[in-house]
């Protein structure tokens, strides 16, 4: 297990070349936007096996043999799909890795009666931004970024580097659709033994 200190030392490098690029102005070593673009793109492809194996993982441990991932390769979204934390319609390349599987398509978010979406880890290139992060959304409409993370990535032993960052995202976004799911830790396998074995404990029964 890679304690806290390790793992801070291992992602200095992600900061050492975030900080760069707010020096530069630049993303990578790239100016133009179109040429950043680009290399967020090849940055998600190498990213992807990783971002895969941390949502396996994650089904694992918590769901069950069901889940499925899927994966929304960058996109441009028009403003009004991407919105800031305060708020402001962005707009921009998004892309995400996705997680489901058959409870949560049934569960619908108990605050606003809509069906509850996948788990998803985002990157995202937002227009006016420097470079792009990885970045945990909430649940609200529109949906917006609530916090983010630099993506430096132009091999794969950086993508590596972002395993912890990722599961540390995923994991925050299944406990918002426990928390804002009707069916709430029933979306969960996290006991042995079936969901009717549990709410027999619940009942006392």
């Amino acid at each position: 297990m890679i304690g806290a200190a390790a793992r801070f030392r291992e992602r200095r490098e992600d900061w050492r070349r975030h900080v760069e690029d707010l020096q530069t102005n630049t993303y990578e070593g790239v100016e133009a936007r179109e040429q950043r673009e680009i290399v967020f793109a090849r940055a998600f492809v190498l990213t992807t096996p990783v971002a895969l194996r941390v949502l396996e993982s994650l089904a694992a441990a918590y769901l069950g043999q069901d889940a499925a991932t899927s994966v929304t390769e960058p996109r441009p979204v028009p403003d009004d799909e991407l919105y800031g934390a305060d708020r402001k319609p962005a707009g921009g390349l998004l892309g995400s890795w996705d997680l489901s599987w058959p409870a949560l398509e049934r569960a619908h978010d108990r605050l606003t009666g809509e069906l509850m979406p996948p788990v998803q880890i985002f990157a995202m290139f937002p227009n006016g931004f420097n470079h792009p992060h990885l970045a945990l959304f909430d649940l609200s409409r529109p949906r917006r970024w609530i916090a983010c993370w630099p993506f430096q990535v132009t091999s794969a032993k950086d993508a590596q580097r972002q395993e912890s960052t990722l599961a540390g995202i995923a994991e925050a976004d299944l406990h918002e659709r426990t928390f804002a799911g009707d069916l709430n830790w029933r979306l969960l396998e996290i006991e042995e033994g079936s969901h009717a074995h549990l709410d027999a404990r619940r009942e006392g029964r």
